[in-house]
């Protein structure tokens, strides 16, 4: 942390600190009444969706965005929870009344790799029941090892293309086998 602004309060000069994208507007009706600001309507990616970024020397932020780096993170795994955790978070999360609820079970794509793990550990977080999509079986072990409660190899998985006629039955039973 190089300057803070005044009323900053979480963070101070020289903090190891991280930043995650969610930005909201401080005066938003929904983030002031409590709610999860991730789902507000004044939501944005930084960076992306807002005027300023953070690949750059300097950046600008608002103070929820930094984090305290924690100290036995390197700045690459620290960095990659702020991202991915968000994303998941508010695909599983911010479509309501579409939402995870105890005992749901909900499929993952790509759920070795950073954004799935993570949708892995939200989901299991809010009482889902996650099922992997991996296209390995190293990767399928790994899922099964982190929470998974089901994982398919997308590589065994013959029903790709379009769904024949269902009142063609023979040619939809070779289909559905």
């Amino acid at each position: 942390m190089w300057a803070i602004g005044q009323d900053v309060t979480n963070v101070k000069p020289g903090d190891e600190v991280i930043v995650h994208s969610g930005w909201w507007r401080p005066d938003d009706p929904w983030v002031r009444s409590g709610k999860d600001p991730m789902l507000a309507e004044s939501t944005r990616i930084w960076g992306y969706q807002t005027n300023y970024g953070s690949y750059c020397q300097f950046a600008r932020a608002q103070a929820h965005q930094c984090v305290p780096k924690p100290a036995r993170l390197t700045w690459e795994q620290a960095g990659c929870f702020l991202l991915c955790g968000s994303t998941a978070y508010r695909m599983l999360m911010g479509w309501p009344p579409h939402v995870v609820e105890p005992g749901d079970v909900v499929l993952v794509w790509g759920a070795a790799g950073g954004l799935g793990s993570m949708g892995l550990e939200i989901t299991k977080a809010l009482g889902g029941r996650p099922v992997a999509v991996v296209s390995d079986e190293a990767k399928k072990k790994f899922c099964l090892e982190h929470g998974a409660v089901g994982a398919i190899n997308r590589n065994d998985f013959t029903h790709w293309g379009k769904m024949p006629d269902t009142t063609d039955a023979k040619a939809y039973g070779e289909w559905a086998k």
